[in-house]
């Protein structure tokens, strides 16, 4: 049985979400990118987490307050989706490779590579490349194994670029 201050909140929560209804849609159109399927899922899920949320919005008190708060968690939605949609889309054992036509120093190229790395980027190469599993690498540095993906994710691609940048061309190198 609702009582008198829960239907008020459920007013509140409604005249919110009207207020802030194009604001919302604008943004949720905007992180989407054209996409409709995902727009219409960014509106959802903001929807959802700013009715979950809304008891910490009482504590703004004025409209630009409140105004930041619901594009925030606009963001907050859409930088979620995002996070989850990488994780997923990340093998879990996605090997280390470079391209077929560099195998034959293969190791002296990844050591190469490896120099513009992080500390901690290569101390997790390091493992990889000694045969830890995602999940053992992870579990030595002290991370979640989707942390752990991430990483890996993040050090494929930066020396993917270093390759790029350095290998990939056709001038010659002294």
């Amino acid at each position: 049985m609702e009582t008198s201050s829960q239907h008020s909140d459920f007013e509140e929560i409604d005249r919110l979400l009207a207020r802030h209804r194009t604001l919302i849609e604008r943004a949720c159109w905007h992180f989407a990118g054209g996409d409709t399927f995902l727009y219409q899922e960014l509106v959802q899920k903001t929807r959802i987490v700013l009715w979950q949320k809304f008891p910490k919005l009482r504590e703004s008190h004025s409209v630009m307050e409140e105004q930041a708060w619901v594009l925030w968690q606009c963001r907050s939605v859409y930088s979620h989706h995002r996070r989850r949609k990488q994780i997923d889309t990340i093998p879990l054992d996605e090997e280390l490779y470079l391209p077929e036509e560099e195998n034959d120093g293969s190791s002296e190229l990844l050591d190469e590579l490896a120099v513009g790395l992080t500390a901690h980027e290569q101390k997790f190469l390091h493992l990889r490349r000694s045969g830890y599993t995602i999940g053992e690498v992870a579990q030595i540095m002290g991370m979640r194994p989707a942390s752990a993906s991430q990483l890996q994710y993040r050090i494929v691609e930066k020396m993917r670029k270093t390759y790029e940048k350095h290998y990939r061309d056709d001038t010659p190198r002294d």
